[in-house]
């Protein structure tokens, strides 16, 4: 088991995780936001990170974690390889994606499509209504961060079902 702590590009705020799969342009980590609490996955684009490292934090984040008797493994069925393939596994198997192509802007929603290198989401806010105003393209290469499987995101995934049926 190895902690790790990201920098991203013009991040203030570092991504701490365990390292679980990579391949020669994704990182997979199960996300530690607290301390010792592991809550869902995240995909890195490792032309997005840069610095990784370990310190005192992440050793003793293993530490509490071993005697936790945790042991990380990668989602059931999840494989690493293109990213369209993994957003639309992420979608399938946990309804909604989040992604990241900057700190301070996350997007959360359903794929609408995935053409060359465009990303384009039917856009569910944080109380889980659909958001048909916003329509902007990401670019795939652009991405810095793909979220999946935390509570937070069942939460939304949660609150959306429900808005729908409530129409």
């Amino acid at each position: 088991m190895e902690v790790r702590l990201f920098e991203l590009r013009d991040w203030e705020d570092l991504v701490k995780g365990i390292v679980l799969d990579q391949n020669p342009e994704w990182i997979l980590i199960h996300e530690l936001p607290d301390d010792y609490a592991s809550d869902g996955y995240a995909l890195l684009q490792k032309n997005q990170i840069s610095d990784h490292f370990r310190d005192e934090d992440t050793e003793l984040s293993e530490l509490v974690l071993r005697l936790k008797k945790y042991q990380p493994q990668i989602p059931p069925g999840f494989q690493i390889g293109s990213i369209e393939n993994m957003l639309k596994w992420i979608e399938a198997q946990y309804g909604l994606v989040q992604v990241q192509d900057e700190e301070e802007t996350l997007a959360i929603g359903t794929i609408q499509s995935i053409v060359a290198n465009e990303l384009r989401l039917n856009h569910i806010d944080p109380l889980g209504f659909q958001d048909p105003a916003v329509v902007n393209p990401i670019f795939l290469s652009d991405l810095q961060l793909v979220q999946f499987g935390s509570d937070y995101m069942e939460s939304i995934r949660l609150l959306a079902e429900y808005r729908k049926s409530q129409n």
